[in-house]
């Protein structure tokens, strides 16, 4: 009788593991719930509304290998300005944009594709581009704006390259969340 009473009692005690972690386990959940909510609030809170972390949580979030992923602030678009000549400044040049119909002679700038290209060999009708017998590059174009136009719909713009996959409602939501003030933005790709 003693050698059954042994028996039965080394039984028992793995039953009441099973049925503890029987109880326990919907607290085990909990926990770890708890866990992970605990750890996405504190990923949230190192980061603002500020450029730099929208554009590291918006890389985190969609572009995590490439991360190429930025923010265009409107705000900071550079302007160009009309200075007399008393002032100082540096000078300012205006160019014509290119039109096929009209004939060039070498020493002639045009705009085209928004670079500014010099004539070096008479053409007529002939595209300028890189390595034409025709035309060089000279440089990028400064655009004048109206003052209409600096102030844009929007606050910023979210610039997301081509090859990056996204969803665009998750996107906003995430700006969203961030930016508190200044949501007027939009997303492009580039």
């Amino acid at each position: 009788m003693l050698l059954a009473q042994n028996t039965f009692i080394g039984w028992i005690k793995p039953l009441r593991l099973i049925w503890a972690n029987v109880f326990i386990a919907p607290v085990r959940v909990l926990y770890n719930t708890f866990l992970q909510y605990r750890l996405d609030a504190l990923y949230k809170l190192n980061f603002n509304g500020q450029i730099i972390y929208l554009e590291h949580v918006l890389n985190d979030r969609f572009d995590n290998i490439g991360r190429g992923i930025y923010i265009d602030n409107v705000a900071d678009q550079h302007r160009m300005y009309w200075y007399n000549a008393g002032e100082g400044r540096d000078a300012v040049y205006v160019y014509n944009n290119y039109d096929a119909a009209n004939p060039y002679v070498v020493g002639e700038y045009s705009v085209y594709d928004n670079k500014v290209w010099v004539c070096t060999n008479a053409t007529t009708g002939d595209v300028p581009f890189v390595g034409s017998g025709f035309w060089d590059y000279f440089k990028d174009v400064d655009f004048y704006k109206n003052l209409i136009e600096y102030q844009s719909a929007f606050d910023f713009i979210v610039m997301v390259p081509v090859a990056v996959t996204f969803d665009t409602n998750e996107m906003k939501a995430l700006v969203n969340y961030y930016k508190c003030a200044g949501k007027r933005y939009t997303i492009e790709t580039f």
